[in-house]
């Protein structure tokens, strides 16, 4: 994804063969994500923990990769949704060991509209109904 968004002027996204998105790289970023993206890696949660964490605030967006141990927030609130995030894991008893901030990506804007990874066929489960 990220060739495809240094070389294209316009890309589509398919999902099972329907077309779903159309345009620009950063035109597609920016009609589908106005929050920051959180990353954590090399956290091991079950579902409980993560519909826990997803109850906080429903409106948040939470995507949990099992396989990978790999869990995004996206927020609007860094600030507060980082607090809530370690005021989370340490009631919970889970190390965080590392976690990036970074702004949402086509890769992001995949997995909001699809509900998985490219090149990945198993879905990742959302815990919140996307439009």
């Amino acid at each position: 994804m990220d060739e495809a968004e240094e070389l294209c002027d316009e890309l589509i996204i398919i999902d099972r063969g329907k077309i779903i998105a159309r345009g620009s790289p950063r035109t597609l970023v920016k009609e589908h994500f106005s929050e920051t993206a959180i990353e954590i890696t090399d956290i091991d949660l079950s579902e409980e923990e993560i519909e826990n964490l997803q109850s906080l605030n429903p409106e948040r967006k939470v995507f949990y990769e099992q396989a990978e141990s790999r869990l995004i927030l996206y927020s609007d609130d860094l600030l507060f949704t980082m607090k809530e995030l370690i005021e989370f894991t340490t009631g919970i008893g889970k190390a965080v060991s590392d976690i990036v901030v970074r702004n949402p990506d086509l890769e992001d804007v995949f997995l909001k509209l699809t509900g998985r990874r490219i090149r990945e066929r198993k879905c990742l489960k959302p815990y919140l109904s996307l439009p």
